[in-house]
């Protein structure tokens, strides 16, 4: 983390991922403008999934996602779960009768 004089400039490393965080877009051009004269680097725009976290970002905020994992949760139910469950509320009721 780097403050500068418009603002902090956060870079995050994951392997070979380079998460550039910052308040300003101009310290953004110059990083980007310094890490390129030292080393191969592609810009992928913005940052729309890292470590399977979907990324949503609005002028409200930013949204972390795991919407996978949800889905996994979901597949699960519908794969057992739900039919474990659904028998266990069916001796339930047959005994509240």
């Amino acid at each position: 983390m780097k403050k500068t004089n418009h603002g902090i400039v956060v870079i995050v490393i994951s392997i070979d991922d380079l998460i550039i965080i910052r308040d300003s877009d101009v310290d953004i051009f110059d990083l980007k403008k310094l890490l390129n004269q030292k080393f191969k680097m592609k810009d992928l725009g913005e940052l729309r999934y890292f470590l399977d976290i979907e990324v949503i970002q609005s002028p409200k905020g930013i949204w972390l996602i795991q919407r996978q994992c949800l889905e996994q949760i979901v597949r699960i139910w519908d794969d057992g779960l739900q039919t474990h469950f659904n028998s266990i509320a069916a001796k339930c009721e047959a005994k509240c009768r």
